[in-house]
């Protein structure tokens, strides 16, 4: 018996360290910027390593990065499945609830941000899950679910950027112009991000009345 869990030992000791040589190959094509070689990589190690969750979770950022939403969505679901730690758990079905947004299902990204919701304690973490399921709710036109969410979310993380910014636009198309409005203007234009202080102004003068 004693010899048998020893080669069993060392099996799978050797199994752990060719696949992390594996990911480290895949890691350097990431580096390389070689990201369809890198996808290729970690489907190979996806195909020789079914149970393990770090080439499937890596594959599924790729992929959803080159616009493969279902291929993405489908790994990070299986990912979810699996038996990990609360907060990879949820990175997994949160990963899987924007894959579902891609595709738009928002009722199917709606459930997998509750679940990710359940696994997590962390405020700025749950800001963004919250924010996932205001974004959900305003695809399926349900404004005031979604206006609920927002604030929700902003009370949770009141410094993030990007979730004010969608609640500004939401609030501008559904006509709640003059929260939208001052929203925008209690905070300075170096406050947003990416192009976004622009693209709301723009926007909220499209909206003002004449």
């Amino acid at each position: 018996m004693l010899v048998i869990l020893h080669g069993c030992q060392s099996a799978s000791g050797a199994s752990d360290r060719a696949l992390a040589r594996g990911l480290q190959v895949a890691e350097a094509a990431v580096a390389a910027g070689l990201p369809e070689l890198a996808g290729q990589l970690y489907q190979s190690l996806v195909e020789r390593y079914p149970d393990a969750p770090s080439p499937r979770l890596r594959l599924a950022h790729i992929v959803f990065e080159q616009g493969d939403f279902q291929l993405a969505h489908e790994q990070f679901v299986h990912v979810a499945r699996l038996q990990l730690p609360e907060r990879e758990q949820a990175e997994a079905w949160f990963s899987a609830g924007r894959s579902a947004l891609a595709l738009g299902e928002a009722g199917t990204a709606s459930g997998h941000f509750q679940r990710a919701r359940g696994l997590i304690d962390n405020p700025v973490a749950e800001a963004w899950i919250t924010n996932g399921l205001a974004v959900a709710a305003t695809i399926e036109a349900d404004l005031q679910r979604a206006g609920d969410y927002y604030r929700e979310a902003i009370a949770l993380d009141s410094t993030n950027a990007r979730i004010l910014a969608n609640y500004v636009q939401m609030l501008t198309e559904s006509g709640g112009i003059d929260e939208a409005v001052r929203i925008y203007i209690s905070h300075p234009p170096s406050f947003w991000l990416d192009g976004d202080e622009r693209r709301l102004r723009a926007l909220l003068q499209m909206h003002l009345p004449e």
